[in-house]
């Protein structure tokens, strides 16, 4: 693997490439990606800086990754500090196909007077896994009765009404998309938030999405299918709001399609890991609507329409 960066000439793409060599390539905007792969570059990596070599603030990366995924079929990774396993699981569930591990200096030192770089990684490599988590109690053993009176784990799926793969994958990929778009949505506001415990709830939002990305990409990677690398559309109408109440209202109401989308899932899933990490995913969703609302309604700055969403929607056992 050979990372280059700059103007790349097709001609020593094409060379790398015959003679076994990945080419990989760094880039700073949508043209030097469209460029890049013209000439044959393989695999991308988001560099996130300016044209004067700054580096992007959180939430100018975080679209620059976006755009840079929507704009292009190339695998893309994020550069991501070796030592912030936080970074690492968040740009992972933006969308990024991998990340690289960009040592800074003063990380070079830590490996150097601390521990071996390879401990190090490997360590910030699982915190950011736990990132993407969710715990998961584990599943009471059977119990053997004498007269069984319904043996639904045997049912064929077409009795159980259960989604085809196709239908699980399309619909687990719109969550997922949705659940990056609401990330977005709640770093902005936390950015934007008119005080402290508004910062709290938008931060705990996004927490959240985050870690249900988590959940989303195994439950994809699990029916052996490749997870969408979009940002809902969802982002950029929110985006579009610039009223702080407004917008959370918005975000509510996104909250409340992904608990209809849960609700509908749920029931046709037969039981197992990804049944009870959505589960537990429907019932984040109802709680951060209730908070949201409840901070609308405590707030005289923002208070002045009813809510948009609301958590009591009709539903079946699924409802928390």
């Amino acid at each position: 693997m050979v990372c280059l960066r700059g103007e790349l000439q097709p001609w020593v793409v094409a060379a790398l490439r015959e003679a076994g060599i990945v080419a990989v390539c760094r880039v700073r905007n949508i043209d030097e990606a469209r460029a890049a792969r013209v000439a044959g570059a393989q695999v991308l990596i988001a560099q996130a800086t300016d044209g004067d070599g700054h580096e992007l603030d959180a939430r100018m990366r975080d679209a620059w990754m976006s755009d840079l995924l929507g704009s292009t079929e190339l695998p893309v990774l994020a550069l991501c500090s070796v030592l912030d396993a936080t970074g690492l699981a968040h740009a992972m569930a933006l969308g990024a196909q991998g990340v690289v591990l960009d040592a800074r200096d003063d990380d070079a030192s830590c490996f150097a007077l601390a521990e071996p770089a390879g401990e190090r990684i490997r360590q910030v490599a699982f915190d950011a896994a736990a990132l993407l988590s969710t715990k998961v109690e584990p599943l009471p053993e059977p119990i053997e009765v004498s007269s069984p009176v319904c043996y639904m784990a045997e049912l064929a799926d077409c009795y159980l009404d259960s989604p085809s793969r196709e239908e699980l994958l399309s619909t687990l990929n719109e969550l997922l998309e949705a659940e990056r778009a609401g990330a977005r949505v709640a770093m902005g506001l936390a950015s934007e938030a008119p005080d402290p415990e508004w910062t709290r709830l938008a931060e705990g939002i996004r927490r959240d999405e985050v870690r249900w990305c988590g959940v989303l990409i195994r439950a994809i990677q699990s029916i052996d299918a490749m997870p969408s690398t979009r940002t809902g559309d969802f982002y950029l109408k929110a985006a579009a709001i610039e009223d702080i109440g407004d917008r959370v209202r918005f975000l509510n109401r996104g909250q409340g399609w992904v608990v209809r989308k849960l609700q509908a899932l749920l029931p046709r899933l037969r039981e197992g890991r990804m049944q009870s990490e959505l589960a537990e995913m429907l019932a984040a969703h109802l709680q951060n609507i209730d908070l949201a609302n409840a901070h609308l309604a405590a707030d005289s700055r923002v208070n002045a329409r009813p809510p948009a969403e609301s958590s009591r929607i009709p539903t079946s056992r699924w409802h928390a």
